[in-house]
């Protein structure tokens, strides 16, 4: 590959970043407007009118709605699964408030995107590619927090639980109540649910 394909290649990625972007922002407006607008009822033509982009540049890149969805949801996907398994990394000595502070920045992601993350979930009972990609997410996050409960117990810090079933529990609860809670909570609320959440989880598994 030529110097000048690379600069080639290189500038297309940062125009699909940058078109992304500007449709990420525009569904995000479009779904949290007044009137509880679902992804499904969203319009190509009011996502186009939102985002101020050409039909034939988004039907360039994208072959429909949900393609679109598929592309914006994995970013946000990647970003809440590196922070919901960041308070398990090995080795971290667990700590409450650490817990505490890493529960929130997980609840503030995905309240950001929650618009978003709803769509995502909205489509994924007939799309099998998102479907796919949400239970892959949460299978991750399961098993992480699997292992970091089974290495807690090793080391004599973490209660005599079950650490696989606990781990489900403690992560579906998390996907449901995420769900539900976070889609008409305001910031305040979501600070609230996240030391809820963080209180549960400590308790759970520390039992203090």
């Amino acid at each position: 590959m030529t110097g000048e394909s690379e600069l080639h290649v290189s500038r297309r990625a940062a125009n699909k970043q940058r078109l992304n972007q500007r449709l990420l922002e525009a569904v995000e407006r479009a779904l949290a407007g007044e009137g509880d607008t679902t992804f499904a009822e969203l319009s190509i033509e009011c996502l186009l009118h939102e985002s101020q982009v050409a039909r034939s540049t988004f039907y360039y890149h994208y072959a429909d709605k949900n393609a679109l969805l598929c592309a914006l949801a994995e970013g946000v996907i990647e970003e809440f699964e590196a922070s919901a398994m960041s308070w398990w990394k090995p080795m971290q000595p667990a700590t409450k408030q650490g817990l505490a502070d890493a529960t929130e920045q997980m609840f503030e992601i995905y309240w950001r995107h929650r618009t978003v993350m709803a769509a995502a979930v909205e489509i994924a009972a007939g799309d099998a590619a998102m479907r796919s990609r949400f239970n892959r997410m949460w299978t991750n996050v399961v098993d992480e927090v699997t292992a970091r409960i089974a290495e807690a117990q090793r080391n004599h810090r973490a209660r005599n639980v079950d650490p696989a079933r606990t781990a489900a529990f403690l992560v579906w609860m998390t996907e449901r109540g995420l769900y539900q809670l976070s889609r008409h909570a305001d910031r305040a609320e979501i600070t609230r649910l996240a030391a809820v959440h963080a209180d549960i989880s400590w308790t759970t598994l520390f039992g203090d």
